[in-house]
């Protein structure tokens, strides 16, 4: 779990460029990284929109040269 406003870091174990999105429950899009680019290592919990994540289960979908997946972010206050 991650505390709403705490920053989250996160790594490649191979590197490279990354398409990443979070997703809400209902499966809205919330934020969305720029594809093609590496991934900063950090981010700041906050939306696209600017507004952190509120408390709540979240998605982050992933995709790769290698590999692909989902993995589960939840937020607590």
């Amino acid at each position: 779990p991650a505390r709403v406003g705490e920053t989250i870091r996160f790594e490649t174990a191979v590197g490279g460029a990354l398409e990443v999105d979070l997703f809400d429950i209902s499966g809205r899009r919330l934020r969305t990284w720029p594809r093609g680019k590496e991934l900063p290592g950090a981010w700041d919990g906050r939306q696209d929109s600017g507004s952190p994540l509120p408390p709540g289960i979240y998605f982050l979908r992933f995709k790769g040269p290698h590999d692909a997946g989902t993995l589960r972010l939840v937020v607590i206050p």
